[in-house]
């Protein structure tokens, strides 16, 4: 018994550590996603057919449902670098799909931050939205890369005020290092929060999981070489 104790144990820890992990690289997740998570993990989940955010209910403004005029495309050619063309359409929307995601591997570089958004829906019938953008590299404003800046989820089936403490409860289990009422913390890259329900608005209650924005992130999009912020200006 004693020898089989041990054995049981190390077999069990690594299903343990999975199934109480919400955090990867010191950012948090959900199940689907994390905070920073690229192309290779969105590719995963199953998404809505991007859209523009602010379509009428009952008539979705879908992207590529209508031709992309020339002063759109101008527009997204003044912020992208790249091959801009095919992902130009989710790029004028600031929305992204599961078709999306091979052609924004062909964007190399972004002059501003830009969001896209992204939905789906669990398996429990929670709504959920992604952001993402191309995120400059730490340490070196040449290199950005595609990645999830927020995440938010709302839980419809949530009426009752007791139904709403329960979920707060496991949320903050999960993602309490992470709470927007700790304030900013050193080392913390990252915000949790909840989203209180308004009835009045048509909101429902859920949660948000947002990267912290990065000391003077506008100044380093402009520093990419394909940007121009770099090139020296004459005085003359």
């Amino acid at each position: 018994m004693s020898k089989c104790l041990p054995l049981f144990l190390l077999l069990s820890l690594p299903a343990l550590g999975f199934a109480q992990s919400y955090e990867k690289n010191g950012l948090p997740c959900i199940t689907e996603l994390c905070i920073g998570d690229g192309l290779e993990e969105l590719s995963k989940v199953k998404w809505d057919r991007a859209k523009n955010a602010f379509s009428l209910m009952g008539n979705p403004d879908y992207v590529g449902s209508r031709p992309l005029g020339a002063s759109d495309l101008t527009t997204v050619k003044q912020v992208y670098r790249g091959d801009v063309s095919k992902a130009a359409p989710y790029l004028s929307y600031e929305a992204f799909d599961a078709k999306a995601i091979p052609l924004l591997a062909s964007i190399t570089a972004a002059c501003a931050r830009k969001e896209l958004q992204g939905t789906f829906t669990t398996e429990s019938g929670n709504p959920t939205t992604v952001k993402i953008t191309l995120l400059t590299d730490k340490n070196d404003v040449a290199i950005q890369r595609w990645a999830v800046t927020s995440i938010s989820r709302s839980f419809p089936a949530a009426l009752s005020a007791a139904q709403q403490a329960d979920i707060r409860k496991q949320l903050d289990e999960r993602y309490g290092r992470f709470s927007f009422s700790r304030g900013r913390q050193p080392g913390v890259e990252a915000t949790y929060d909840i989203i209180a329900a308004n009835p009045f608005m048509g909101g429902k209650y859920g949660f948000f999981l947002l990267l912290n924005p990065r000391p003077h992130e506008y100044e380093r999009y402009l520093q990419h070489p394909a940007c121009g912020g770099q090139q020296k200006i004459s005085v003359d």
